[in-house]
């Protein structure tokens, strides 16, 4: 990392110089009582292809990262936010807990966890001074204290498309990078999108899309290791099933057994909130929820996903965007610490009324593997709804017909 070096003037307003040899930029910073506050990024990035670090030059339009090594270059469009860098405090203080935080400057980064729109900037050296240092955000609510990773994002145009690239980093190790694109601009935009999304399932990328409860992220479940990365970007047990999701209600027998469904219940039930759970046919991929010899089948009603589920023409595995055990989303910001393990993010804007108690609930889950029978797993978002064209099909709750003589 490149060192800033001040004048002794004392004066509040302070030129910063960085002392990088190839950095041809001067920062501003305003000193506060417990830190400086900087107008620029001083954090140095490096190349995705040779490793080298990346410095900011002056491109015919605009600023670049540009690599002296190889070719490699990204532009500059848009500052996204701004960093507040905190003057180490005594080391008795540090490891006093959140105390000794209290009146440190913080910066405008949005907690993922609890949404809370402070959060501290940290850089702590991991173990000895050989190895690289650790950076990352703190929530400035004590009472969560989530940690996330550092990431620059920066923004351009192709082919109709606004990305949004999202840049993660470690010191000393490579840039990982992903985009954004909003697909409610309009329905050229929309068509685009969906056979850039199928191209990333084929390739075994992950990707996050709107669906008609919350954001969720999607590979190819006929893909074994795509699906082994779904599980690590969550966090998630590798014991805890994933649903698949498919284009129309005729490919639902494909991937589960629904001879013992009464004819028109999942045209019913089918496109929309509801997950139903069915005995696993033998064309679906061993190795997702190997322990379970049944699988959650969904069809969401959202036309983004139908025309992606249709086009691919194989089933997709669907889980929350989220990390395990956290809330469900309904912006893709909310999961922004995801970003840069996802090749990309299909932005559909909020999704439902934030201000409803069930707004987070995802879709409702039954299951239907027993003739006759039904099983609420989760409450979910249509439970009532549910609960009534089960009823209207005359299938009976598990536990009444086990109470019967």
């Amino acid at each position: 990392m490149s060192h800033l070096s001040a004048d002794d003037s004392g004066d509040a307003r302070q030129i910063k110089t960085c002392g990088y040899s190839d950095c041809i930029y001067t920062l501003r910073c305003l000193q506060r009582e417990e830190g400086y506050f900087v107008l620029s990024c001083t954090m140095i990035l490096f190349c995705p292809c040779c490793s080298n670090s990346l410095t900011a030059a002056e491109g015919n339009l605009n600023l670049n990262f540009v690599c002296h090594t190889c070719p490699f270059k990204y532009p500059i469009s848009k500052l996204v936010s701004k960093k507040t860098y905190p003057k180490l405090k005594e080391l008795d203080d540090v490891l006093g807990g959140s105390a000794a935080w209290a009146n440190v400057d913080s910066t405008d980064e949005r907690c993922p966890k609890c949404s809370h729109p402070r959060a501290y900037f940290m850089q702590i050296q991991t173990r000895s001074a050989d190895e690289p240092m650790t950076t990352f955000y703190k929530c400035c609510n004590h009472e969560c204290a989530h940690r996330w990773p550092q990431y620059f994002t920066y923004q351009k145009s192709h082919d109709n498309f606004v990305f949004t690239f999202c840049i993660s980093f470690r010191i000393g190790s490579k840039a990982r990078f992903s985009s954004l694109v909003r697909i409610y601009e309009n329905d050229q935009v929309q068509t685009l999108a969906v056979t850039h999304a199928c191209q990333h399932l084929a390739d075994g990328n992950i990707i996050a899309l709107p669906t008609d409860t919350i954001y969720g992220l999607a590979v190819c479940a006929q893909n074994t290791t795509a699906v082994r990365k779904l599980y690590g970007v969550k966090g998630r047990d590798s014991g805890k099933p994933v649903a698949i999701c498919v284009g129309a209600v005729d490919d639902v027998s494909s991937w589960g057994n629904t001879d013992v469904l009464p004819t028109g219940l999942l045209s019913s039930l089918l496109p929309g909130p509801v997950t139903v759970i069915l005995e696993r046919t033998l064309l679906l991929n061993p190795e997702l929820n190997p322990t379970c010899t049944k699988i959650g089948i969904r069809i969401p009603n959202h036309p983004f996903v139908q025309h992606i589920a249709q086009k691919v023409a194989e089933p997709i595995a669907l889980t929350s965007a989220n990390l395990s055990n956290q809330p469900s989303c309904l912006r893709p910001e909310e999961f922004e610490p995801l970003w840069p393990r996802i090749a990309v993010i299909f932005d559909g804007g909020p999704l439902g009324p934030n201000q409803l108690p069930d707004c987070r609930a995802g879709s409702t889950v039954v299951d239907l593997s027993f003739k006759g029978k039904y099983h609420i797993v989760r409450d979910g978002s249509a439970l009532l709804q549910t609960l009534v064209t089960l009823h209207q099909f005359g299938l009976q709750p598990m536990e009444t017909l086990r109470d019967q003589p």
